[in-house]
């Protein structure tokens, strides 16, 4: 079904084409062979998933139906069921005339363009001077205008990753609004492609198609008659092609930056003065493009100023090198040993680590585990009580970790998911499961607070149940922790949830079955060893929203199994992060908007010795039944408690934070959260 290379008809071809892909991959293969093809009209109608990616597509199309240059559009079923408009009200900026600066920001404030410190995405804009920045909904780049009085001086497009101009332009035509009142159907778009050009239309895979339309049915049932229509007469115009797959990987051509388009994302915006690594010469120092010989070089200064010339086509083996605070890397000569020796040790000590990792899981493989028993009627009736619906990556993620447990191998699963995407249920059923059987479970997380945030929540779905959980943390007391210390010895509390306080060695346990690990990579090297001495033969379960690169490989290399949750909870929202200037007026509306809609805001300001100053501003800029409070990690462990209770059962609207509730805490009621610095 996937091919590396491209139908070679859509070049020869001399008419126009609309090809119609079954897969998106081979959209995208097929338009990154084409991207370079200056004389054609390009246009990629698949991945329509974002309202600013429906716009970008369709003012390409109202670009499209004005020229008379050949087009090509490839199109997804997706992108052939849409519909697209065809009007919207163009502005037009020319140097030396045009809107004046005011007026400008007026018609962009009347079309609904948001303003925004930095422009990072569509419809926004911002204004620093003389300078007017516009992402608009047209076009790949945003546009920034510089004014001379009431005159463009100067339009050029500009990079979102580092905000620099990098093209000059005399002429730009901007789509100002999101003007959709005639919206048309893939057919009677081709109609008016037709009018001015001749046009074939290409069927890949007619049958694999046939399978995504009856999906697409069902997705939307209310549309049946509708979409069998439209695709029925597409196929009865249009010429089908089987597609057949390309021996070997699948593969995209990557076209050669040029000097007058370097794409310098692909080298991770590299900058002069940056630390790069090259794979055969190490680290070295940046010092931009030189021209040797009407041929561009990459130009990397060594030790005893050493210098490297890379060719343009030897991109693929720089990347930036990331260098720790006040730390400089070591430099070495071209031409002598020492990086060559650094780098073969460095390889035999992977080697020797690789070796001892795959040695230490084969054992653990080897180990035969406890097999825990299928589930119970209590299991079923206690599951039966989650006051949500489950999702479909969520049911597969309990199966995954039951299946283990019921087996008698040693589980080592890790569950990702987004946070609120449901891990901490799965690891609730896990323990409840691990309980039944008589056996106990200890629960760690990396912070007080979380570990707090999942007392209470295992707490709240076991109330019905003779279950006994303790929360072991420095919020405990020294008399409270050795009683509880003493209890799990002796077998009388079931579920332990503590922080790396459960890690000191003195927590002995008298039938460990379960471990559950959050947020893995909040936790050090040596927290790390202690647990592995802990799990033995323990069924060990670890819950990750970022699990790091070396977790993530074990998990792609089959060394360690893993559920990925990435559906969304039916009804939640996409968190979406917005910058807000300091300014008091919009710190307040923030607030007030969420207060508005019975809600509870973070405010995270990261400065313990003037955090008490922070909470006076804003009791100064909020109304007076607007409750507003603070934590932070030098208080006292019983404060810290009390107020996060507080604040979890709605008594305080506002609470003002340091970075001591990173950790995942979930206030179910807390919709927004504003970071200051």
């Amino acid at each position: 079904m996937f091919r590396k290379d491209i139908p070679k008809f859509l070049i020869e071809n001399k008419n126009s084409v609309v090809y119609i892909g079954s897969s998106n991959k081979n959209i995208d293969i097929y338009f990154e062979n084409l991207i370079d093809q200056k004389e054609i009209d390009l246009i990629e109608l698949s991945n329509i998933q974002e309202e600013d990616d429906y716009y970008k597509v369709n003012y390409q199309l109202l670009e499209s139906l004005k020229s008379n240059k050949k087009l090509i559009i490839l199109t997804s079923l997706e992108g052939l069921l849409t519909e697209y408009s065809l009007n919207s009200d163009v502005l037009t900026l020319t140097l030396g005339t045009g809107i004046t600066r005011k007026s400008l920001i007026e018609l962009l404030e009347k079309n609904g363009y948001k303003k925004n410190y930095l422009v990072e995405k569509r419809m926004e804009f911002s204004v620093r001077g003389d300078i007017v920045d516009i992402f608009p909904l047209n076009g790949e780049n945003p546009i920034r205008i510089e004014y001379f009085g009431d005159e463009i001086d100067r339009i050029t497009y500009f990079s979102i990753f580092d905000q620099k101009s990098f093209e000059k332009i005399s002429r730009v035509n901007m789509y100002i609004n999101k003007n959709n009142l005639l919206k048309i159907d893939f057919i009677k778009l081709l109609e008016k492609l037709k009018e001015n050009r001749v046009c074939d239309i290409y069927l890949e895979n007619s049958e694999i198609l046939s399978y995504k339309l009856e999906e697409a049915i069902v997705r939307e049932r209310d549309k049946e008659q509708q979409i069998r229509e439209l695709y029925e007469k597409i196929e009865r115009v249009s010429k089908k092609i089987d597609v057949i797959k390309s021996e070997g990987d699948t593969e995209r051509v990557k076209s050669l930056n040029t000097k007058d388009g370097i794409k310098y994302e692909n080298i991770s915006q590299i900058r002069e003065g940056d630390y790069i690594i090259h794979e055969n010469y190490g680290v070295g120092i940046y010092l931009g493009i030189q021209e040797i010989d009407g041929k561009d070089y990459l130009a990397i200064r060594y030790a005893d100023e050493d210098k490297l010339f890379v060719p343009i086509e030897g991109l693929n083996k720089i990347e930036r090198f990331l260098v720790s605070t006040g730390k400089t890397p070591e430099l070495y000569n071209l031409g002598r040993r020492g990086f060559k020796r650094r780098r073969e040790k460095l390889e035999e000590d992977m080697l020797k680590f690789a070796k001892e990792i795959v040695e230490i899981q084969a054992r653990r493989a080897l180990r035969t585990g406890y097999k825990f028993s299928p589930d119970t009627v209590w299991q079923e009736e206690f599951e039966e009580k989650f006051p949500y619906i489950e999702t479909r990556d969520q049911k597969n993620a309990i199966k995954d970790v039951k299946r283990d447990m019921e087996s008698s191998k040693v589980m080592d699963r890790i569950v990702c998911g987004d946070v609120g995407y449901g891990k901490t249920e799965v690891a609730i059923r896990a323990a409840f499961k691990c309980v039944m059987d008589g056996k106990q479970v200890l629960i760690v997380a990396p912070t007080t607070v979380l570990a707090q945030q999942h007392y209470d929540r295992f707490v709240e779905r076991y109330e019905d149940y003779p279950i006994t959980l303790e929360l072991l943390s420095r919020l405990s007391g020294d008399k409270e922790q050795k009683e509880i210390i003493k209890k799990v010895e002796n077998g009388s509390v079931d579920i332990v949830i503590g922080t790396h306080r459960v890690l000191s060695g003195d927590l002995k346990f008298k039938n460990l079955g379960l471990i559950i690990v959050d947020e893995e990579q909040k936790f050090g090297v040596k927290d790390k060893e202690k647990l592995k001495k802990m799990k033995n033969n323990v069924d060990m379960l670890t819950l990750t929203a970022t699990p790091i690169p070396r977790t993530l490989n074990y998990a792609l290399l089959g060394i360690r199994d893993i559920s990925v949750i990435e559906t969304a909870p039916e009804g939640r929202v996409p968190v979406e992060t917005s910058f807000i200037n300091d300014n008091k007026k919009d710190i307040r509306e923030s607030i007030m908007k969420e207060i508005a809609r019975e809600g509870q805001v973070f405010y995270i300001f990261n400065r313990v010795k003037r955090i008490e100053d922070k909470l006076n501003d804003l009791k100064k800029i909020l109304p007076k039944f607007v409750t507003v409070d603070y934590i932070h990690g030098k208080m006292s462990p019983k404060n810290i408690k009390e107020k996060l209770k507080k604040f979890q059962d709605g008594d305080i609207d506002i609470l003002l934070s340091t970075t001591i509730i990173e950790n995942g805490i979930d206030i179910e009621n807390a919709n927004t959260i504003l970071i200051e610095g």
